[in-house]
């Protein structure tokens, strides 16, 4: 089970709901997957995200098993833009219809897909599919979600706003990752406002600094450049009743710290954001006795 509740109780809307995306796993989240879940919850997160091409899209009960055991919500399916779109599987479905099947099999709230940069330049005209996917997910119970790198951010957010004015509020909705957003500029709030009453989750990664080159140099939340009091903010404002914040770091940190620690250490971190009620385990090797309480304290984990 997991160790502690983790709804930020914040006294307006929305109810934020702390999620972690397992891609700090990279390539491991197949044959990790089992126990990912089980690092997910003994961090303390309430659900997770994972990529559909890591599960078995044929068996969504065998991992609905899994998850209940460890007391984790699959709040997220990940996808990819070409897999979905453009191709078919041999038996004539559609992988994005498999994503959508599992989802409403086993009550997952959201599906989310990323953009492809190369295919969107060639053909903005595409972007229109969105729609299509969202209608099925419509028809399934399941909220679509657009989730945008840093190239939609670019050249003012040129492309973002192009795929909200192309694609149905009904169908498309959006979440933002606001750490790419971050990655591309400083104005992050401008380039929220865009899709401001379409965002229905969210996710954050932190960059130890600006520019787009290198797009590695993630760390742990509270140590890079990310105004998280600013984007906290924004989010209290939206016209929600409840929020998915995901912690999405992609492999291990600038520290080298093995997956378990960096989404333990974002846990903590997000905590903050509300009552500093989740502690950290007495073995993290990331912080010590002192720095776990400056952390509840002033909401930057010490290193």
């Amino acid at each position: 089970m997991s160790n502690a509740p983790n709804s930020f109780d914040t006294s307006g809307r929305p109810q934020f709901r702390l999620g972690c995306q397992t891609i700090t796993w990279d390539n491991e989240r197949s044959e990790k997957r089992d126990y990912t879940v089980e690092a997910v919850a003994k961090a303390g997160y309430e659900g997770l995200e994972i990529g559909a091409r890591f599960l078995d899209l044929d068996n969504p009960r065998g991992f609905k098993d899994v998850l209940d055991r460890h007391g984790v919500q699959l709040v997220a399916l990940h996808t990819g833009w070409h897999p979905f779109l453009d191709q078919e599987s041999p038996e004539n479905v559609s992988e994005v219809d498999q994503a959508i099947a599992f989802a409403a099999e086993i009550g997952v709230p959201f599906l989310v897909m990323s953009g492809n940069e190369k295919k969107q330049a060639e053909d903005i005209e595409s972007v229109a599919g969105l729609n299509d996917i969202g209608r099925k997910c419509r028809e399934n119970g399941v909220t679509f979600c657009y989730h945008n790198h840093w190239w939609e951010i670019r050249d003012h957010g040129r492309l973002l706003a192009e795929i909200a004015r192309r694609t149905d509020p009904a169908l498309v909705s959006f979440c933002p990752d606001i750490g790419w957003v971050r990655k591309a500029t400083p104005n992050v709030i401008d380039m929220l406002r865009v899709i401001e009453s379409r965002i229905r989750m969210v996710h954050f990664k932190d960059y130890v600094a600006d520019g787009l080159e290198p797009k590695d140099n993630e760390t742990e939340f509270g140590q890079g450049i990310m105004d998280f009091d600013e984007a906290f903010t924004f989010l209290r404002g939206l016209d929600l009743d409840e929020l998915w914040v995901v912690a999405e770091q992609w492999k291990s940190s600038v520290h080298h710290l093995p997956p378990e620690e960096s989404i333990r250490a974002n846990a903590e971190f997000l905590s903050t954001f509300s009552e500093c009620h989740k502690p950290t385990p007495a073995n993290s090797e990331f912080f010590s006795a002192t720095e776990r309480t400056e952390t509840c304290q002033t909401r930057i984990p010490l290193v």
